[in-house]
């Protein structure tokens, strides 16, 4: 089994009933789920009923959603189901730094095929949570959207905007859109081996949460904290 070829033993499988080189092939095609390819897999996945990938795919988008926001080719946003989308971006899980890669999934979602999907609008953007996202992305880029010009979701703009303006006023405006996202786990600056503060740390190269690796990555805690 090899990238060139899962896909088309997957699909032959599927037409045999073997599912014992469809398991392995699903085990394969999972591990090559990353930001990049994520989109893409989880949509063939979802059609082939492979649950190792999907489950992968599934972390992945939780963990790597700004990358993937960044990497994804346009046409993949048009494969991605309303049912997993919604599920994604309401999930408290969400790693995100800042809510507007949230909002850029949802507009990229939507205007991969505006014609079929705008009337879905207003039930993709009540789970953005707009009122987290700063006043100049609001002014810049949410007044601007098409989306916002009107309706239901000019609403969701308003709300977020009272939220940013009155923060005295927040507690009683609290909702599901107020609520902070789990934050990507934050690095500490790395430090000399030499130094004494090294001699008392922890440094992790890579890791993997599933069959997702990631060797890239690195992350340095001090132990005197």
């Amino acid at each position: 089994i090899t990238t060139d070829n899962a896909k088309a033993i997957i699909q032959a499988c599927q037409l045999l009933d073997l599912q014992r080189l469809k398991d392995a092939a699903d085990k394969f095609l999972s591990e090559q789920v990353g930001p990049a390819t994520c989109l893409g897999l989880a949509s063939f996945a979802k059609t082939y009923d492979l649950q190792v990938t999907s489950e992968c795919a599934s972390k992945c988008m939780l963990h790597k959603m700004e990358d993937i926001v960044r990497l994804a080719l346009d046409h993949e946003y048009k494969t991605l189901g309303e049912e997993a989308l919604i599920q994604y971006i309401s999930d408290d899980n969400l790693e995100v730094d800042d809510e507007s890669f949230v909002f850029d999934l949802a507009v990229k979602w939507l205007s991969a095929d505006r014609e079929a999907r705008e009337s879905k609008a207003f039930e993709v953007f009540q789970l953005v949570r707009l009122p987290l996202c700063k006043p100049d992305f609001l002014f810049d880029e949410v007044e601007k959207s098409p989306y916002f010009s009107s309706g239901q979701c000019l609403k969701l703009l308003l709300e977020a905007n009272q939220y940013q303006l009155l923060p005295g006023r927040r507690e009683s405006m609290a909702s599901h859109r107020t609520k902070p996202r789990k934050k990507p786990s934050a690095p500490l600056q790395c430090v000399s081996k030499t130094s004494e503060a090294a001699k008392a740390g922890v440094v992790v190269l890579g890791g993997a949460y599933g069959s997702i690796v990631d060797q890239n990555s690195s992350k340095c805690w001090s132990l005197k904290d």
